[in-house]
């Protein structure tokens, strides 16, 4: 994309591998941190508490799973606090959402697409050292990833507005 040579590893020994290396697995990790991908989400039991937290505001203190980006929801719990790997929260048992590191294998192309996209910003700086390339790159990363969003939010039925909200016009007649 950016015209470069190619790479057929990320332990090539070449500057592009090099550099696909370093940027590679924070630049994935960004882009599924920056949306809830439908793809990328776990729901998980947590398990029993570990030791009481240190911080006596709270009850309980979970361990977060390895792959976890970062927490989406907690189950019948409105507040919770992160430290570090550890989640403290007064609900027991702590059932969560959680957004996961996923591999290749896992990533619609739709998200692919967008990533290389990220990428590609980031290698036409860094290896051509062409502002122009990067601001196109920059752009076209942010249209594929609203639209790697919009087919990624297609990926469950739409919720049905429960009847209960039209109580009060339908009683009108």
């Amino acid at each position: 994309m950016v015209g470069a040579d190619d790479i057929t590893s990320f332990s090539d020994n070449t500057v592009e591998a090099k550099l696909a290396n370093s940027v590679y697995q924070d630049t994935k990790k960004t882009l599924l941190q920056y949306y809830p991908w439908r793809f990328s989400l776990r729901q998980v039991d947590l398990g029993g508490a570990l030791s009481s937290p240190p911080d006596f505001s709270w009850n309980y203190q979970y361990q977060l799973p390895s792959d976890c980006l970062r927490i989406i929801q907690l189950e019948n719990a409105q507040e919770y606090e992160l430290y570090g790997r550890q989640i403290y929260t007064n609900v027991k048992p702590a059932r969560v959402i959680y957004q996961r590191n996923v591999s290749e294998a896992d990533m619609p192309s739709y998200f692919i697409r967008a990533l290389n996209f990220h990428l590609a910003r980031l290698f036409a700086m860094s290896l051509q050292e062409d502002g122009g390339k990067m601001n196109v790159f920059d752009r076209a990363a942010d249209k594929e990833t609203a639209r790697a969003r919009q087919l990624d939010a297609q990926q469950q039925p739409t919720q049905r507005i429960p009847d209960i909200a039209f109580t009060a016009l339908n009683s009108r007649g």
